[in-house]
C-alpha cells in the first residue's frame, strides 16, 4: 500500500527522534517510560518537503510537511480522569499553536471518543455508529470551537476488542472546515493487515501547491572601493555627473528619486561595480545627495523630501 504519511500509536519509545525505516522516515516522541508514545512516517516525497517537527508529549507530535501541519494524536481512555482528558486538548492547542494560519491542518489519531450517528452542525455527518459519550462530546465541542470537521463518519469502525467480540469507532481524521473540499476519500479499510486491534483509517487528499515566486533582487553596492581606488571613484564621479545633468528638469519628488536610483544602478553596471551591499551604503549616498543640492541640483524643499521618505 502506497501511503505518503502514515500514523503510528503506542509506538512505546522514550523521548523522541527520527529514524529511517527502509525508503520511510519516521518521527516519533514518547515519555519516560516505556509506554504510550506517537509517532509519524513520511515517504520520500513528503520528507523533501519536510520543514520541521516538535514533539509535544507522549500524546502528540507535530511535524510540517509542505504547507500541511500535521498533528498525529493518541487520546488518554474512557477510563481516564477529566483533568489528563483537558491536558491532552491543551496539549493539541500547543501544537496547533505552532502552525501558520496558511497552513492546511490536519489531526488524526486514537481520540478514544464515540461522535453517534447524528448530524452536528458540519462536524459530524448522520452516518456513524452508536451513541455519542462524553469523550465524542468534548471531541465536538473542540470541533466547533476551532472549526474542524470530522472525515471519516460513514458507518465503518476503526476498532476490535481482543477476540472481535466488539467493534467500535474510536479513530478519526480531522480537518480545518475551510478546506474540507481537498479531501476526496476518508474511509476505515478492514482488510488491510496491520497486525493491530485498530482498522486502517485511510484519507486521500488532492492541495494545489503554490508556486512562490522570488522577490526582485535589487544590485548591491560596495562603497569601500570609492574610498580605496581614487582612478575609480574620478570615473564614477564624472558618469554620475554627466547622468544626474539629465535629470534637472524633473519636479516630480518621486519619479526624481526613482531616475536617481535608476542612474545609479546602470552607472554601476557599465564600470561593473556592483558587489556585496553594506550597511554604511545609504548614509553615503544620502551624503552624495547632499553634495548634489549644495551645488544647486536638487531643490531644497524636494531634498528633505527625499531623506524623510528613504
Amino acid at each position: 500500500m502506497n501511503l505518503n504519511i502514515l500514523r503510528l500509536a503506542e509506538v512505546r519509545w522514550t523521548g523522541a527522534g527520527s529514524m529511517k525505516l527502509g525508503s520511510k522516515t519516521l518521527i516519533y516522541s514518547g515519555g519516560h517510560t516505556h509506554e504510550r508514545g506517537v509517532g509519524i512516517s513520511f515517504d520520500v516525497t513528503m520528507v523533501k518537503g519536510l520543514g520541521s517537527w516538535c514533539p509535544i508529549s507522549d500524546r502528540v507530535v507535530e511535524a510540517k510537511p509542505l504547507n500541511l501541519g500535521i498533528i498525529r494524536v493518541y487520546a488518554p481512555t474512557s477510563d481516564s480522569e477529566d483533568v489528563e482528558v483537558e491536558q491532552f486538548y491543551e496539549e493539541i492547542e500547543k501544537a496547533k499553536g505552532y502552525l501558520k494560519s496558511p497552513n492546511i491542518i490536519i489531526v488524526m489519531g486514537d481520540f478514544n471518543a464515540k461522535v453517534g450517528d447524528e448530524r452536528v452542525e458540519d462536524v459530524v455527518g448522520p452516518s456513524g455508529i452508536g451513541t455519542v459519550n462524553d469523550r465524542g462530546s468534548r471531541l465536538i465541542e473542540w470541533c466547533q470551537v476551532n472549526d474542524f470537521t470530522i472525515t471519516n463518519t460513514k458507518r465503518q469502525r476503526t476498532w476490535k476488542s481482543p477476540g472481535d467480540r466488539s467493534r467500535n469507532k474510536i479513530d478519526y481524521i480531522l480537518i480545518q472546515k475551510r478546506f474540507r473540499n481537498t479531501i476526496k476519500t476518508s474511509k476505515s479499510l478492514p482488510g488491510a493487515d496491520c497486525d493491530s486491534d485498530h482498522i486502517l483509517v485511510m484519507c486521500t487528499f488532492k492541495i494545489i501547491l503554490k508556486k512562490l515566486r522570488k522577490a526582485k533582487a535589487y544590485p548591491k553596492f560596495q562603497m569601500d572601493l570609492l574610498k580605496s581606488d581614487e582612478k575609480l571613484k574620478d570615473k564614477i564621479a564624472i558618469a554620475v555627473h554627466n547622468k544626474y545633468e539629465t535629470l534637472k528638469n524633473i519636479s516630480k519628488v518621486e519619479e526624481l528619486w526613482s531616475e536617481m536610483k535608476n542612474s545609479l544602478y546602470e552607472i554601476t553596471e557599465k564600470k561593473k561595480y556592483r558587489a556585496n551591499f553594506t550597511a554604511d551604503y545609504f548614509q553615503e549616498f544620502l551624503t552624495f545627495c547632499a553634495d548634489f543640492h549644495n551645488n544647486g541640483f536638487i531643490d531644497s524643499l524636494d531634498f528633505k523630501h527625499v531623506i524623510q521618505t528613504s
